[in-house]
């Protein structure tokens, strides 16, 4: 059974912390969202209790934010570290004032990478023990030890999937929730996999490799459908556009997940879950677990051009130190300059579920090879679900119909609102 999630990291700065997740909360429950990934970092909340050295950012507020989740019926994803409080920039990002040379652990630590060293161990431990007592296992969803660890300078995968071996062993010792890792970039999830056998890794996407965000949500879902998305979203993303990534990721994921966006504010604004909610019932009325969904279709082109005007933006926000990393960012999120041409087309053995939208092109359907099954109407977009023929014959005449051809079918249904 999938359920709805979505980021709500950290705050926004200087408002009351109870009353944003309150209302964060309301909206989530309105539109039956019921797992939120939260972060234990100097941004939101956070605690440590080592070498007798207490620290404590909002921590009491956090009790009550773990209550009023609750009432909603809603369990965290529990973000323990996060890169932030690692890195030795800062990168003004949300305004946040939040890097190594002003963390707790860089009173200990000489360098950030020396955090995943057994001599430090117990530094991390010592925020476990503090949250485990906020948090009974009824309250997560899952534990997440390391929110884009590949971003701290002079990341080791030996040494992190090491001590992430531990800490999950630690974990293990009153909990039975999944635990997961995260990377910031998908050219490390590979070797993850590989070195991580007791924790689950997730991806984070953004608009890369494609600038459309639900483009790259299929291609990278696609790569590692054993793999959570904890992390997509982009400021600008449409309703349509954000409906689409969604049910993509839930057809290519193994165990049916929905991918979890970023941007939080803006999303729950678009108020698409009822949609999607829609389509996902839709489709599932007439597959099972069983099925194993491949992307067929086609993400067009993702070639791009350079926009002056946010590299002259980069460099007044952050001067010259981060000019570089800024424009290789900005060099990857520019509007594409070819025709889109993306073909929506997923199928497993038994069935094929095509979807049409008004930024997409018309799914081609060979009717020799598949009957249709039925259809809906969401949000201007229509999903059609056709049968694999069990019999073909090659002596007929290859007839091609499009999604959104109905001749000589039963007449589509309409998706529940």
């Amino acid at each position: 059974m999938y359920e709805f999630s979505i980021n709500v990291a950290f705050p926004k700065k200087r408002v009351d912390i109870t009353e944003y997740y309150d209302r964060m909360f309301k909206m989530m429950a309105q539109q039956d969202i019921t797992v939120c990934r939260i972060w234990l970092s100097d941004f939101s909340f956070n605690c440590y209790d080592y070498r007798g050295s207490k620290y404590d950012v909002n921590m009491e507020q956090l009790e009550r934010v773990i209550a009023l989740a609750g009432t909603h019926s809603i369990r965290f994803v529990l973000v323990l570290f996060d890169f932030n409080e690692f890195t030795t920039t800062n990168i003004h990002w949300s305004n946040y004032e939040h890097t190594f040379l002003t963390s707790y652990p860089g009173r200990y630590l000489t360098q950030p990478n020396k955090f995943f060293l057994p001599k430090y161990f117990d530094m991390g431990v010592s925020k476990l023990n503090i949250v485990r007592k906020l948090f009974s296992d009824d309250a997560l969803w899952a534990w997440e030890l390391f929110n884009e660890v590949d971003l701290i300078k002079d990341y080791n995968p030996q040494r992190v999937s090491e001590w992430a071996h531990d800490y999950s062993k630690e974990i293990r010792k009153f909990s039975v929730k999944p635990i997961y890792i995260s990377f910031a970039s998908p050219k490390h999830v590979d070797e993850a996999v590989r070195l991580m056998s007791t924790v689950k890794v997730s991806l984070h996407v953004y608009q890369w490799p494609y600038v459309e965000l639900y483009k790259s949500i299929i291609f990278w879902q696609a790569k590692y459908p054993s793999h959570w998305i904890m992390e997509c979203g982009s400021a600008s993303a449409t309703a349509q556009e954000m409906i689409v990534g969604l049910i993509a990721s839930t057809l290519l994921s193994e165990q049916r997940l929905v991918a979890m966006p970023w941007f939080w504010e803006h999303i729950l604004g678009l108020g698409i879950y009822r949609d999607v909610k829609s389509i996902v019932d839709f489709i599932a009325a007439h597959t099972n677990e069983t099925d194993r969904f491949q992307f067929m279709g086609s993400l067009g082109s993702n070639k791009r051009k350079i926009n002056l005007g946010d590299l002259r933006k980069s460099w007044r926000a952050s001067g010259l130190k981060s000019l570089l990393f800024k424009a290789a960012v900005t060099a990857k999120t520019m509007t594409t300059k070819a025709k889109p041409g993306c073909v929506l087309r997923f199928e497993s053995e038994r069935i094929l579920v095509a979807i049409e939208t008004e930024f997409t092109e018309r799914v081609e359907i060979c009717a020799n090879d598949f009957t249709l099954l039925d259809a809906c109407y969401v949000n201007g977009m229509r999903v059609t679900l056709y049968t694999k023929a069990t019999q073909r014959s090659n002596q007929n005449k290859v007839a091609l119909v499009t999604a959104s051809h109905g001749a000589r079918s039963p007449q589509p249904s309409q998706a529940p609102r």
